[in-house]
């Protein structure tokens, strides 16, 4: 997701596939924090708090920065309720969410992937 978002526009979509087989992690703060606020930007301003301090909270930081950003589908063996948990969206079909994307806008897609995901430098090349 951190990859894609140095390349997706504004208001555009991110889809994540992955297995995510450890599903949301159980360990740290990361999903104490996302049930602390209902919306990512609700989960921002609760972070930049200076009194704020909680382990784990920059990985949630970095996700809802994203999430302000671009929309987040997620593709993968997690459950919907998992999904929705971190304020993000189920795709139960990577076709199936881009035909839907493809209908909602009268622009072209474009389309990127990342298949080594975080350890991919993506960037875009200018005109």
């Amino acid at each position: 997701m951190s990859a894609a978002h140095k390349i997706v526009k504004e208001g555009g979509t991110i889809i994540v596939a992955s297995e995510c087989s450890d599903g949301l992690p159980g360990h740290g703060n990361y999903a104490d924090i996302l049930k602390m606020a209902s919306t990512p930007a609700e989960l921002l301003q609760m972070i930049e708090d200076p009194e704020f301090k909680m382990f784990d909270q920059w990985q949630v930081q970095k996700q809802a920065v994203i999430q302000v950003w671009a929309d987040v589908h997620v593709y993968s063996k997690l459950s919907d309720e998992q999904v929705n948990t971190a304020m993000l969206t189920p795709s139960h079909s990577i076709t199936d969410t881009l035909d839907k994307l493809n209908k909602a806008t009268d622009r072209e897609l474009s389309v990127a992937v990342l298949p080594l995901g975080p350890l991919t430098i993506p960037y875009v090349e200018e005109d």
